[in-house]
């Protein structure tokens, strides 16, 4: 199982090429960190709140296709305060 226990969201931007914003997801278990590039397809103007939700979902969408976890029973758990907006 890996359990987040903490997250940060570096260097996000707004593509105008992609219209999309990307950003890195580093997110800590208690034995290891994983860094991830994320992408979400929200609006330039959208709120800071639902871009993270966006980033976020989209780095546990990739999160669950490594090879540890896409074909095992592992779980990946989210603590409720990994994530402080």
């Amino acid at each position: 199982m890996m359990h987040i226990v903490n997250v940060e969201v570096k260097d996000c931007c707004f593509s105008e090429e992609t219209g999309r914003y990307k950003a890195t997801v580093l997110m800590d278990g208690h034995e290891n960190r994983i860094s991830i590039q994320a992408v979400t397809d929200l609006a330039q103007a959208a709120r800071t709140r639902d871009v993270i939700h966006g980033l976020m979902a989209d780095a546990m969408r990739q999160m669950k296709r490594l090879p540890e976890y896409r074909n095992t029973t592992r779980e990946i758990t989210l603590a409720p305060t990994a994530l402080q907006i």
